[in-house]
Order: structure tokens, then sequence, then C-alpha cells
């Protein structure tokens, strides 16, 4: 029975060192997992940014391409332009008479 509890003891033994390798072999693959995961929120950061200029400019293409598509399928009326006014011939009190109306004098 002596043998036995030393081989029970041994792989206590094994079992105990073993789980502190563990423990402590994790920590350091805890510290490794924190700072992937950190990477990774970085990441996710600039991802959501780019996606929200991504919109952004999507967002202006779209509102110019629909002020496109409303210049092209709006018909264009010409419109005329006012009527002239029509010159008034009767001289004006103030208005000098003009010297092609006088009367050319022969000498």
């Amino acid at each position: 029975m002596a043998d036995e509890r030393r081989v029970s003891l041994g792989c206590g033994s094994l079992v105990l060192i073993a789980l502190i390798v563990v423990f402590f072999s994790g920590r350091q693959s805890d510290d490794d997992l924190r700072r992937e995961v950190q990477a990774l929120r970085h990441d996710v950061t600039e991802l959501r940014n780019a996606v929200v200029g991504q919109v952004r400019q999507t967002k202006l293409t779209n509102d110019a391409l629909e002020r496109l598509r409303k210049d092209l399928t709006t018909p264009k009326v010409e419109k005329k332009p006012p009527p002239a006014e029509k010159p008034n011939d009767e001289p004006k009190a103030t208005d000098e008479p003009k010297k092609a109306d006088e009367p050319k004098k022969d000498e």
C-alpha cells in the first residue's frame, strides 16, 4: 500500500503542478487576448467611422443624382421676353427737337 500512496501522491502532485502551470500560463494568454480584443475594438471603431463617411458620401451622391434627374425630366419652358414697349414718337415737352427733324435751310 505504501507504493500506492506514492503513486497517488505523484499523480496528485502532477495534477497540482499542471494546474499551477495552466493558471500562470493562462495569465499570459489573458494579456494576449486583451491586446487582441483592444486591437479589434480599434479596428471596429475605424470601420464604423469609414461606414459613416461612406453613408454621407452616398447621400450626397444620391442628392446630386436626384437634382440631375429632376433637371433632365422637367420640361424646359422657354420664357417669352416681355413685350417691347412701343416707342413714343411724340416728343415730350422736356425733349429737345432732333436735328434730323428740323427743316434744312438752303442758302
